[in-house]
């Protein structure tokens, strides 16, 4: 049986940002990610400027964080009775804290080659299917044990479901569903938007390579049912159809040129009764 000081199970952000800092504090860290490269996935892309310090602590360099990033102005909330507001998050308008939209193809290939040259033996293509008693047991049926195992592996977390403390969501059953659209702003800077409607919202992020990314989340019976009736493409048409123009706005959000895949999440959002036990802990959204 292989055994290492440290184990995280998961290569999004959270996972490599933890095995970059444990490693360049000398521990012995193994990274294991389950997809054999990167994918497209139900993901976030809009943040807040605490990610850009966070970034800059773990060496993302100016140069590379622009070709990963877009500044965003603010988060423009907008409700169907019309109420408005922005979310600068602090931002003094001049971008230098301003929020962020991600290219996630090249944030998260990015962090784990930083990974790599700090030393963590990052390992794709491997999944784990149970944890017991700090040995983590593999896929393909070998196991790995570790001093302590970090669950960085999302909303159906197996080193959650492992430490039993999984519990149901607060909010309920919520689906979520992600993809890209064409961007004819050609980079130009504006405001994301996050509009607001009977049973859910759209969240409209600007990334980089002149695209816009779409979030829409759904709660509710309702849309549970259309989404099994109609499918997933035919319910992200119906929402973004119902998208008010705004001048700063040019997407033609009656019919968007769609980019790549419309990829899904269910149940959106987790709800854990602790974060850490003896010899592990959960990380970003596990």
């Amino acid at each position: 049986m292989e055994r290492r000081e440290v184990l995280v199970v998961g290569g999004g952000p959270a996972g490599a940002a933890t095995a970059i800092g444990l490693a360049r504090r000398g521990r012995d860290v193994v990274l294991l990610e389950r997809a054999p490269a990167w994918r497209w996935r139900a993901c976030g892309v809009f943040t807040s400027p605490a990610t850009m310090a966070a970034l800059a602590r773990l060496g993302v360099a100016g140069h590379d964080l622009a070709a990963m990033a877009r500044p965003i102005p603010a988060m423009r909330v907008e409700t169907r009775v019309g109420t408005r507001f922005r979310l600068t998050y602090g931002d003094d308008g001049t971008l230098s804290t301003a929020a962020l939209g991600f290219d996630r193809s090249r944030l998260d290939t990015h962090l784990l080659e930083l990974a790599r040259r700090a030393g963590v033996d990052v390992r794709e293509g491997v999944s784990v299917r149970v944890i017991r008693d700090g040995t983590a047991t593999l896929a393909r049926g070998d196991d790995l044990a570790a001093r302590v195992i970090v669950g960085a592996d999302g909303l159906r977390s197996v080193v959650a479901r492992s430490g039993g403390v999984v519990r149901r969501p607060p909010l309920g059953d919520r689906s979520a569903l992600t993809f890209h659209v064409a961007d004819p702003g050609r980079g130009a800077i504006r405001d994301a938007r996050m509009v607001l409607f009977d049973g859910g919202y759209v969240g409209l992020a600007p990334v980089p390579m002149d695209r816009v990314n779409v979030g829409i989340v759904l709660a509710g019976r309702r849309w549970r049912a259309r989404l099994r009736a109609e499918g997933a493409p035919a319910v992200a048409r119906t929402v973004l159809a119902a998208v008010p123009p705004a001048d700063d706005d040019p997407v033609a959000w009656t019919n968007p040129e769609i980019c790549d895949a419309i990829e899904g999440a269910a149940p959106v959002g987790a709800r854990v009764a602790r974060r850490a036990g003896p010899d592990w802990l959960l990380v970003g959204d596990a």
